[in-house]
């Protein structure tokens, strides 16, 4: 659905907008406007996997 993008993570998202100033704010305001989940990372709980929620899901909130 989304491509590469489809799941993330935080280094991802600073190696793309090539600054870490922030992100992590960018990326929480999109989790509470309902536009992507995040989950802990099995392996290494410290890290957070970022996920696209579905287009129709996210602005039926």
């Amino acid at each position: 659905m989304y491509g590469r993008w489809d799941k993330f993570d935080f280094g991802e998202v600073k190696n793309y907008l090539r600054e870490k100033t922030a992100i992590s704010v960018l990326l929480f305001e999109l989790k509470d406007a309902g536009w992507i989940e995040i989950k802990l990372e099995s392996k290494d709980t410290r890290k957070r996997i970022y996920k696209l929620k579905n287009f129709e899901k996210a602005i039926s909130r």
